[in-house]
């Protein structure tokens, strides 16, 4: 029959396989994970800068006041110029430049909308840095899922190793167990990964990347870009020879009227194009997002300390187990004559 030391040393050896399996397992679901979310890190990192959101600000207060310096100041001026009504001038830039007169009727529906997002990435640029600190500097996104799958492969194996040895020689296997418990959860407790793994995941909820949102963020686009090509190359040199100026005195005659509606026109090639960086980003990172908001980022945060701790039980419970029994002492000597 076994003795209760060999049962506990097969035990231990069940116990320890098991879990390095499971945290083999867990580190290339991590490994999975980190490639994704690195991608979308990646395409992210420049626009969640101070610098990139504070050229994202600039750009929309600017694209805001252009169009709504031409709705409520440059149209009303020019049509009053021509004799005309605000809505007979409107009707007609409806009728010969639709583009123009899209954008124009749906300026508080695309505003907002693009407003929204920016207050969003600002909202989250501190929750986006936090999470973005890990790995350390200079380490793949994927390296706490690779370490994970040596540890677990470290523990599978340093429980055949126990076994195989028989219960005198399990304790120094033991011992290893316990420091790689003890560094699973001494290390992502250093390094904050659970609040980090948080902040992503505030991160992730504040993201709306469905099908339908990023269809809508593509139309608001072209919208935008497609108005602004048309009133730059058709609607303001036809306004200019309307009103007898060639555009060069045209746009000098916003100036003098509209300055802030004028330096704005001059800056709107550079900034659709910034836009359009913008959009794309959005639109390259959408499929990622999806799949990372079906995984429960901030739980995940706390799987190694927990798995830490698990391990350390199992093995303070398996030493306890597998220690020699003290040699009993016969309660009487007999003694000879």
């Amino acid at each position: 029959m076994l003795s209760n030391r060999s049962v506990g040393t097969r035990v231990a050896a069940a116990v320890l396989s098991t879990l390095g399996l499971l945290l083999m397992v867990a580190g290339g679901s991590e490994v999975f994970v980190a490639q994704r979310a690195a991608r979308v890190a990646d395409l992210v990192r420049p626009e969640l800068t101070d610098e990139g959101l504070a050229q994202h600000r600039r750009d929309f207060e600017t694209l805001s006041a252009v169009i709504d310096g031409l709705d409520s100041s440059v149209l009303p001026a020019v049509a009053k110029e021509l004799r005309m009504s605000e809505s007979e001038l409107r009707g007609e830039i409806t009728r010969s430049y639709p583009e123009v007169g899209r954008l124009l009727e749906q300026k508080d529906v695309l505003l907002p909308f693009a407003e929204q997002g920016l207050t969003n990435l600002e909202r989250q640029q501190e929750d986006f840095q936090n999470a973005d600190s890990l790995p350390p500097r200079g380490l793949p996104g994927y390296s706490g899922g690779l370490l994970n799958i040596v540890l677990g492969a470290g523990v599978f194996v340093t429980g055949l190793v126990a076994l195989s040895r028989g219960p005198t020689r399990t304790h120094a296997h033991f011992a290893t167990i316990a420091f790689i418990a003890g560094l699973m959860i001494v290390v992502p407790v250093a390094l904050q990964v659970p609040q980090k793994a948080q902040s992503a995941q505030r991160v992730l909820n504040s993201l709306n990347p469905s099908s339908q949102v990023v269809q809508r963020t593509d139309s608001a686009f072209e919208s935008g870009r497609d108005g602004q090509i048309a009133l730059q190359t058709e609607l303001l040199p036809a306004l200019a020879t309307a009103l007898g100026l060639n555009p060069a005195e045209f746009q000098s005659a916003i100036g003098l009227s509209f300055p802030e509606t004028a330096a704005g026109l001059a800056e709107m090639p550079e900034i659709i194009a910034r836009y359009q960086v913008r959009v794309a980003i959005r639109h390259d990172g959408a499929t990622d997002l999806r799949a990372l908001k079906r995984v429960p980022i901030g739980t995940l945060g706390w799987f190694n300390p927990a798995c830490g701790a698990v391990l350390g039980v199992a093995i303070a419970w398996l030493f306890v187990v597998t220690r020699p029994s003290k040699r009993q002492e016969p309660a009487f000597k007999t003694t000879s004559d």
